[in-house]
């Protein structure tokens, strides 16, 4: 046992060494193919006219069998546990930031409620999540919520407190198709004012369909625009699996993993592929929705799996899109692939890039989520990247992990910097000394310049704790805020013959016009063994992004002085900071010093490349005496204005009248000019020096030369 205990220690150590120093990424191995498919419009749903729902299921209740994919994976967490197994001693990875406050200002069920007038009461039915529940969530400027699980719709009027509808994707397309319907995306375009939908239909390559629903106006009862995308684009025996949608400005991308017919997930994957269509054409309700498939996306002759979108935080990219990847299926692993695919449908130079990037903390497949019941734990699937947006050249991504020190199931959340440049991979796992963490998903909530927050959403549960829902936030000075539980559950779940189904997605969203606002769909537990779907709006307190201000200064003691200076006070943002002043020695700290008059600019840059600058400017104010210094036996100084340009006549007489040299003559500009000139040449005395244009005196001062 010590043997093994050391063995694996040294094992942990070297991994984690190695991932540490090189986090960089590699060079570029990869290779795919493109076509364009023009799909054509299946026809228009009109939600409020849906009528009969018979909301048809079918669920598969049995263990996973031997050999077959799921057991496979239940090995390879076996293996895990044995490498990283739980710990007595697990503690919270994170030091919660006291300052940094994320509250709930709303929260309630899925549920459809129907007023009985004659008893005046209100029957609330609670809806039933699916197997898996796969939540999402999108909300528009104007406060409508439309969420999605397996395998419904519900659409609220948040504003109004009012449901909308709630329908079953089987009953929203029946009229196209009968085939089984699930794995549901949503999201909002902020854009267009705009929702989409998109879900699976079908299981088999012979039938399987991608529907992909457009919205019509910003009202989701409002009628939807369908289209059937083929599940099998190869015409093959393949089909297609896990969606997952982002968008940039003006096209939507739906990514997916190939699966050939009547084989397990680790024999059967062939390969992911990215969909790429034409936003307007089906918000428009076109016959034709333009589209480009691409495939063959490989890195070094191993095709990616598993690719999630990377959208905007802020606001959709203009014509790039983003992608990662990484190497779910495993024990520990630093690879995370980081795809850029850069133009728009009809741009003819198009291309898509992979690079192979090295975090400096390793992932893992997590191990179950516990519940008191001991053998029915909760499925936390792989390690595959579930939520990531990008903003100001950063990305920031989530997934599942084990956390290898404590063997606890946690919360990935990765980072890639300087995304356009060399980039740099870092991650953080989020781990409790209690709970298991499953199924994050992440929005960035900044409003302000260089604002990293966001908040990471995600199911919770413990042998003390069921199923339940939680949320951290993440503030630009790189704390984390306390977990804030939004939903705790009240029972086991208990529907399967084994592990139950815990994802397979979360949904999270930002209020667009309200960028501290965020809402999320999550799995619970009630008393009857089921799972159900919980809403949640949560507010963000302010964030600390990098701040930095002049706020104290020095002016300059007199006329032609260089001892001005200029305090610096530097506020969030992420240590240590980078200080550059704009005076001729380039000073480098908080305080600049022996400054003449003049603008000064600093410039102030944190560790996360944020940037940020404020300016002082010293004036120099007219001296006390036109000549100074005087008396002297070196340069003397002469101060003096003019209310418009002019020839001025400068001349030195001696303490009798008498014309001694004329000093100068020649233009001088408007406002206040300094003459300076050696009395080196002169003996020793008095003298005086006056200042004439052609019409007046500008000045007639005596000098005295020791």
């Amino acid at each position: 046992m010590a043997r093994s205990n050391f063995l694996r220690n040294i094992f942990s150590t070297l991994l984690l060494l190695i991932s540490g120093i090189v986090f960089v990424s590699a060079q570029q191995k990869t290779n795919c193919k493109s076509q364009n498919f023009p799909i054509k419009k299946l026809g228009k749903v009109s939600p409020m006219k849906i009528q009969d729902d018979f909301e048809p299921k079918v669920f598969n209740l049995e263990m996973p069998a031997p050999g077959s994919d799921k057991h496979k994976l239940r090995l390879l967490k076996k293996k895990s546990a044995k490498l990283y197994p739980r710990t007595s001693a697990a503690h919270t990875t994170w030091e919660a930031d006291e300052e940094s406050a994320l509250t709930i200002e709303n929260g309630f069920p899925l549920a459809t409620y129907l007023y009985i007038p004659a008893l005046n009461d209100t029957i609330v039915t609670y809806l039933v999540g699916g197997i898996p529940n796969d939540n999402t969530v999108s909300i528009s400027n104007d406060g409508f919520m439309l969420a999605s699980y397996n395998s419904s719709i519900f659409a609220y009027d948040t504003e109004a407190d009012t449901l909308l509808f709630k329908t079953s994707l089987h009953a929203f397309t029946s009229e196209f198709t009968l085939s089984d319907k699930y794995d549901p995306k949503t999201l909002y375009d902020p854009i267009a004012d705009r929702f989409i939908l998109v879900f699976l239909n079908g299981r088999l390559s012979a039938d399987m369909r991608i529907l992909v629903c457009f919205s019509s106006s910003n009202n989701p009862s409002d009628p939807w625009n369908i289209y059937e995308v083929p599940g099998n684009p190869l015409n093959d025996t393949t089909w297609t699996d896990y969606p997952a949608i982002g968008i940039t400005k003006s096209e939507l991308f739906i990514t997916g993993n190939l699966l050939r017919d009547n084989e397990t997930w680790q024999t059967g994957f062939s390969q992911s592929i990215i969909w790429q269509a034409d936003l307007s054409n089906g918000y428009n309700g076109d016959t034709t929705l333009a589209t480009q498939l691409w495939t063959d996306i490989s890195y070094d002759g191993q095709n990616i799996r598993n690719i999630q979108p990377v959208q905007g935080g802020s606001v959709p990219l203009d014509t790039t899109m983003y992608f990662l990847s990484n190497r779910n299926f495993t024990i520990l692993s630093d690879s995370i692939f980081l795809m850029k695919l850069d133009g728009s449908l009809n741009y003819l130079a198009s291309s898509l890039s992979v690079n192979l990037g090295l975090t400096d903390t390793p992932y893992g497949a997590p191990p179950l989520g516990r519940q008191e019941i001991g053998e029915d734990s909760l499925s936390t699937n792989d390690a595959r990247i579930l939520g990531a947006f990008i903003e100001d050249n950063e990305i920031q991504y989530v997934a599942n992990t084990i956390n290898p020190s404590t063997g606890y199931a946690g919360v990935y959340h990765g980072f890639i910097e300087n995304i356009n440049e060399s980039p740099l991979f870092t991650g953080m796992i989020l781990s409790d000394d209690t709970l298991d963490f499953g199924y994050p998903n992440i929005a960035y909530t900044g409003s302000k310049n260089c604002s990293r927050q966001s908040v990471i959403a995600f199911n919770h549960t413990s042998p003390w704790n069921w199923a339940g829902v939680s949320a951290i936030m993440y503030n630009s000075d790189s704390k984390y805020s306390k977990r804030l539980t939004l939903k705790e559950g009240n029972s086991s779940i208990d529907r399967l013959n084994g592990p139950e189904r815990w994802g397979d997605y979360f949904g999270i969203q930002r209020k667009y016009d309200t960028p501290d606002i965020v809402w999320t769909t999550g799995y619970y537990s009630k008393n009857n063994g089921n799972n159900y779907t919980w809403a949640s709006k949560l507010r963000t307190s302010s964030d600390n992004p990098l701040m930095a201000s002049i706020t104290d200064s020095t002016d300059l003691s007199g006329f032609g002085k260089t001892d001005a200076s200029a305090t610096l006070i530097i506020d969030g943002g992420n240590e240590p900071y980078s200080i550059i002043w704009s005076d001729e020695n380039i000073q480098t700290s908080e305080v600049a010093n022996d400054l003449a008059a003049g603008l000064y600019v600093v410039t102030v840059t944190d560790d996360k490349n944020c940037v940020i600058t404020d300016s002082v400017t010293f004036v120099e104010t007219a001296p006390a005496n036109n000549v100074f210094p005087n008396p002297t036996n070196e340069n003397v100084n002469v101060f003096f204005e003019l209310e418009q340009t002019a020839i001025v006549y400068i001349d030195l007489y001696d303490s009798k009248g008498a014309l001694v040299k004329n000093m100068y003559s020649d233009q001088a500009k408007s406002g206040e000019n300094l003459f300076t000139f050696s009395i080196s040449p002169l003996a020793i005395g008095s003298y005086v020096l006056k200042i004439n244009t052609d019409n007046e005196e500008i000045l007639s001062q005596k000098i005295v030369k020791f």
